[in-house]
């Protein structure tokens, strides 16, 4: 797994997100579908990607019951 400092400034994977929050990446999609992780589609193929300050967003929330 990449550093944090590597992290910051950029785009994150689904995988990365998944390390970050100690989940599987099926569980990001997951979420990400539901709507409960904003995400971003990147390119002709429709990658997704997460903003860190959205992730943070989502830990704010996760943390109050939301």
């Amino acid at each position: 797994m990449r550093y944090a400092s590597e992290l910051n400034g950029r785009m994150l994977t689904v995988k990365e997100v998944a390390n970050l929050l100690n989940v599987h990446p099926l569980t990001v999609r997951r979420w990400e579908k539901k709507g409960h992780l904003k995400s971003y589609r990147i390119g002709p193929k429709g990658v997704i990607r997460f903003n860190r300050e959205d992730l943070s967003d989502f830990l704010i929330n996760h943390a109050n019951g939301q």
